[in-house]
């Protein structure tokens, strides 16, 4: 499982630059009330699109298919990375808030706070869009499921907004509503797990070049 990780970051070396690219822009010169979120969970949600249209691209699956590796690693592998892309939207999260208080000494720093339930509210939504994307990715293909997944991003915008503008008028009750702090990220683990059986179940079912 640790070779299929490692595949996973070297096909997407390049993509790196990419999304410090896009955290620059959504982070320093486009700045929102809900800029956290969008620098911490969009990249990890692009390199999972990008990784599986590189695979796509190069037929991959077909190449992996003639390893000594099971299924059930090939799934497993795709899921933990999950987990490596958000620590890496977190680590640009926090690069991007670090240099807007070095430019500008603490006075035009990222619009929203960094707080830890920006955190837990960024993680949740990382993990329930690899719920949904991964088992659209094995059951339709990389080919359809990239166009569904694009369109999706444009409404989880829309979502962090309205989330951001909640969060911006009642901060205080949402940190300390226990449903909010630990039952969202709880549930999107759940349903992440959910999505990981079901994943694994119709992959074992399909043609590795499918």
């Amino acid at each position: 499982m640790y070779n299929l990780i490692r595949k996973e970051f070297i096909v997407l070396r390049w993509y790196f630059l990419f999304n410090a690219a896009y955290a620059l822009v959504f982070g320093v010169f486009l700045q929102s009330a809900f800029s956290p979120l969008m620098v911490s969970m969009l990249p990890p949600i692009m390199m999972m699109m990008f990784a599986a249209s590189m695979e796509l691209r190069n037929k991959a699956m077909m190449f992996v298919g003639t390893l000594p590796i099971s299924r059930k690693q090939i799934v497993s592998a795709k899921y933990v990375t999950v987990f490596f892309y958000y620590l890496i939207g977190l680590i640009l999260m926090a690069a991007i808030d670090a240099a807007n208080e070095f430019a500008y000494t603490g006075k035009n720093a990222m619009t929203a706070e960094i707080t830890l339930l920006m955190i837990l509210l960024s993680f949740s939504f990382t993990m329930l869009y690899a719920a949904f994307y991964y088992p659209i990715q094995y059951w339709m293909g990389v080919k359809y499921s990239n166009i569904i997944s694009f369109v999706s991003i444009f409404f989880m915008v829309i979502v962090l907004s309205t989330v951001a503008n909640i969060i911006d008028k009642f901060s205080d009750y949402l940190i300390t509503n226990e449903f909010i702090v630990i039952g969202i990220p709880a549930l999107s683990l759940l349903l992440f797990y959910g999505s990981y059986r079901l994943s694994l179940a119709i992959f074992t079912r399909l043609d590795m070049a499918g």
